[in-house]
């Protein structure tokens, strides 16, 4: 059941309504189900909702194309409904702000980056 949730959220990040309960809906289990589901690979729905979400963001704020598109644009398009939250998420994730990160003020986010982000970003690939 996680590789089907896993599926169908990194084709769905972008929907603002996309929660534990809805991936449970899609794929015919309960939220109980899928969350044990989950944790048995030390993550968690909303964690790797957040991280696709997150790692949409980054792609397009690094794409010169994107250029011209602002910060809020960018997280709602991904599925952020709450601005604050996204940038307080994207440098806890990255280590960097979204600004700083499209301007090219990037340096070493590794040591930013916990040992669970980092195995959630794992267990997306």
């Amino acid at each position: 059941v996680r590789m089907q949730a896993q599926a169908y959220i990194e084709v769905n990040f972008a929907l603002p309504t996309l929660d534990t309960e809805a991936v449970a809906q899609h794929c015919r289990d309960s939220k109980r189900y899928l969350q044990a589901a989950f944790a048995a690979h030390d993550a968690t729905v909303n964690a790797v909702i957040r991280e696709a979400r997150l790692q949409h963001c980054r792609a397009r704020l690094r794409q010169p194309g994107s250029a011209g598109l602002s910060i809020t644009s960018i997280a709602i398009e991904a599925g952020f409904n709450d601005l604050p939250y996204f940038c307080r998420a994207y440098r806890a994730r990255f280590g960097v702000a979204p600004t700083a990160d499209r301007l090219g003020l990037r340096h070493d986010s590794s040591r930013a980056r916990s040992a669970k982000r980092q195995h959630i970003a794992d267990v997306l690939m």
